[in-house]
């Protein structure tokens, strides 16, 4: 959520939400 509000930019959105993503999923496994 931060990161969209931080990087509203369509071009920054996904790239970073989705380096989040795996990160996110990486840390719970």
């Amino acid at each position: 959520v931060l990161d969209f509000a931080a990087f509203p930019e369509p071009e920054f959105d996904l790239p970073i939400f989705c380096a989040n993503f795996f990160t996110a999923a990486e840390r719970n496994i």
